[in-house]
């Protein structure tokens, strides 16, 4: 005792100020990093050079197929309504053997619309795609109770394009709770499905909850899924397809041989993943957020990409997130909705709050991207609505990025932390019950959580404090690679890692 009271005490501001020095060198480290990046890999491409921004090959002659594919169900605002998607996909003319050989319209000739791809477009149908076109006439779909095919109506589409392919979507509205429907895509009364609406009532449900799947290594995780009819829903916590991964190398062979990084190789990518979810996504609802592989076609960086595929555009166009119902605008990258007597609030890890990953200045993981929106005053909204809500049991909150964990370390290397100042006074503030992250490549579950130490709890064990529970799940199946774990322990209550494996 002697011998500790003659140690000379560290003064709470000069602790202080040693954390914010090395936490000042760690982003300076970061900044330079962000600002020598794009010299660093334009020095790195050599003879072969980066195309440049917006073009693409003169003259490329397209195939596009006429059987609506990829086929996924989103929920809207309640039960009375529910989102449709589905894709007429495009490819190069090299690549037609991708499609199905009794499937191939004529080849599209070189167009002034077909070369400003990067163009993004939304407009409603009747859309006409010129010659061997996808039906060439308008985008639809038909909607009927299953007790009651006689009672089909008929949902214009609305069609929006990037890059080669064409993406629709509808909304089913005037729905029943609990009922079954069933769809089609008109012209082709043998491509649809059916799923059945919200039952409001009770409060208890299910919903898979998963996070970094791609093509490679989740075959188990989606047979799975396919097998649980209880689940109410999926909810996929960023990181979708992995089509900007492609020069991680594949030890297991599961991707065409013949795929060039880039946007080509992208885009076929992507299309792999949203066919192998169909028979998941065409019967319940497939919820997403953004996650740091959906920025743009590489993960490197978006100097090679197509002008259409940069700051989420592919994610964005591909999945009809409600935002435009959630007080959010129209950008799908955050929005919230209820189910039963839980409200899920759904946040973007990766831009607009300060310091996010994903900046207009970023260079690296992915490239530049952003300026959707305040998404803190949004969420700080949202949290209030719910909470001032007696009818909610639950509050959760989904996003791509962990708060908390056994490894802290990221790119860039401080967000945890910066997630935690922007984040985490606002859950605790309204009571968020809990937080639902992926990321990392494994799976964890800390106890209630607050300011980085365990909530006091009372002599029986009950919670003292208002506090959430946070879980990583980011092993659903990609191609880098399950995790181990890390070093700090101390608030982790379960963990399944590499010697799992994926699923």
């Amino acid at each position: 005792a002697r011998e500790m009271a003659r140690r000379p005490r560290v003064a709470p501001r000069a602790l202080l100020l040693r954390r914010a020095s090395l936490l000042a060198m760690l982003l300076q480290v970061q900044v330079l990093l962000l600002l020598l990046w794009p010299a660093a890999l334009a020095l790195a491409a050599g003879g072969r050079g980066l195309r440049a921004r917006g073009t693409m090959p003169g003259g490329q002659a397209l195939v596009c197929a006429e059987r609506p594919t990829q086929l996924h169900l989103a929920f809207v605002d309640g039960p009375s309504r529910m989102a449709l998607s589905w894709t007429n996909r495009c490819v190069r003319e090299q690549d037609s053997g991708l499609l199905p050989p009794d499937d191939r319209s004529a080849a599209l000739g070189p167009s002034a619309a077909l070369r400003q791809s990067g163009r993004e477009e939304l407009r409603p149908g009747p859309l006409s795609l010129g010659a061997g076109s996808p039906d060439n006439a308008s985008f639809a779909a038909r909607l009927w109770p299953k007790a009651n095919a006689t009672a089909a109506r008929l949902f214009e589409a609305q069609t929006r394009r990037y890059f080669l392919s064409y993406h629709h979507e509808v909304v089913f509205d005037a729905l029943e709770p609990g009922q079954e429907y069933c769809y089609s895509i008109a012209g082709h009364d043998q491509v649809g499905d059916c799923f059945v609406t919200q039952d409001t009532t009770g409060a208890s449900f299910s919903f898979a909850s998963l996070g970094d799947m791609g093509t490679n290594r989740s075959r188990g995780t989606i047979e799975s899924i396919s097998r649980h009819d209880e689940f109410a829903f999926v909810m996929h916590g960023g990181d979708v397809g992995y089509g900007d991964d492609l020069g991680v190398p594949d030890f297991i062979h599961e991707r065409p041989a013949h795929l060039e990084r880039g946007p080509y190789g992208y885009e076929i990518i992507y299309d792999d993943f949203m066919d192998k979810i169909q028979p998941i996504a065409s019967r319940r609802p497939y919820m997403t957020v953004p996650g740091n592989h959906d920025v743009s076609c590489d993960i490197l960086t978006d100097l090679d990409c197509d002008e259409g595929q940069r700051n989420f555009t592919a994610y964005r166009t591909r999945f009809r997130m409600p935002s435009a119902e959630s007080r959010a605008s129209s950008h799908r990258m955050w929005y919230s909705f209820r189910f039963k007597t839980t409200q899920f609030i759904c946040i973007d890890t990766e831009t607009d709050y300060p310091w996010a990953p994903t900046q207009r200045w970023s260079g690296p993981v992915g490239g530049r991207g952003g300026d959707f929106g305040d998404q803190l005053t949004w969420l700080r909204s949202e949290l209030a609505r719910a909470s001032d809500d007696p009818s909610l049991d639950w509050i959760i909150v989904v996003g791509h990025r962990q708060l908390y964990g056994t490894k802290l370390f990221d790119f860039p290397p401080l967000t945890p932390y910066v997630m935690r100042h922007y984040f985490e006074p606002l859950f605790l503030e309204f009571g968020v019950d809990l937080y639902i992250g992926a990321h990392i490549h494994y799976y964890e579950r800390t106890g209630p959580v607050k300011h980085g130490r365990k909530c006091r709890t009372g002599a029986n064990g009950e919670e003292r404090e208002k506090c959430p529970v946070h879980v990583i799940n980011g092993a659903a199946g990609n191609c880098e690679g399950p995790e181990g774990r890390g070093l700090d322990h101390r608030l982790v209550e379960s963990g399944g890692y590499n010697e799992v494996g994926y699923g």
